[in-house]
This record gives structure tokens, C-alpha cells and sequence, in this order.
């Protein structure tokens, strides 16, 4: 139930409370290190692809995708529903006002 709140919660804030996302991606630092977890939040990404490696690519990343995907994550609640579903691997991404991703 947490993680489709959290995908509702990230729907909304990407397509309405605009200014509150770019505001909160001005406190963001780092980069996606291709773990996949942020896709198979609610549900797994059909455009989700696991390459042998272990790294994941997404089919739409050069295409238009949803909001909710480009904007990833925005909140530390966002990277703390990624953690449960990669708890072993820490995110790429922090915070710059003390909300840390990751285990």
C-alpha cells in the first residue's frame, strides 16, 4: 500500500505542484546508477530491461515518458520507498538538506 501511495504522491507532484518539484531538484545531488529499483515501484516497468550485467535500461528513456519516471526521485520518502525494494544497494541520488537516500 506504502509504495502505490508513493507512486500517487509522485504523480501528483510531478503534474501539479510543479514549482515544489523543481524546487526540490535544486537540493538534489548525484546520479541514477542504473539499479532499476525506482521502476518496480507499485508495480514493475514493462519498459524495465535487465542487461546481463545487472545494470537496467529503460525502452522510453529517449522518448517521452511519464513525469513520474523523468522526475525520480524528488522527496526522500521517494528514495526511502526505493529502498524497500533494493535495500542492498545504495541510490545515486541525496539530498543537499540532510534527506539521504540509500540504506
Amino acid at each position: 500500500m506504502r509504495l502505490w501511495w508513493g507512486k500517487l504522491r509522485r504523480a501528483l507532484l510531478g503534474r501539479v505542484l510543479k514549482g515544489f518539484t523543481r524546487r526540490r531538484h535544486a537540493l538534489r545531488s548525484g546520479h541514477c546508477l542504473r539499479c532499476g529499483a525506482c521502476c518496480q515501484l507499485g508495480r514493475v516497468c514493462p519498459s524495465l530491461v535487465v542487461e546481463p550485467s545487472g545494470l537496467t535500461t529503460c525502452l522510453k528513456y529517449n522518448l517521452p515518458r511519464d513525469p513520474t519516471c523523468e522526475l525520480f526521485p524528488t522527496t526522500a520518502s521517494d528514495l526511502s520507498d526505493r529502498d524497500l525494494i533494493l535495500p542492498g544497494a545504495k541510490c545515486g541520488y541525496s539530498f543537499s538538506d540532510g534527506e539521504e537516500g540509500g540504506c
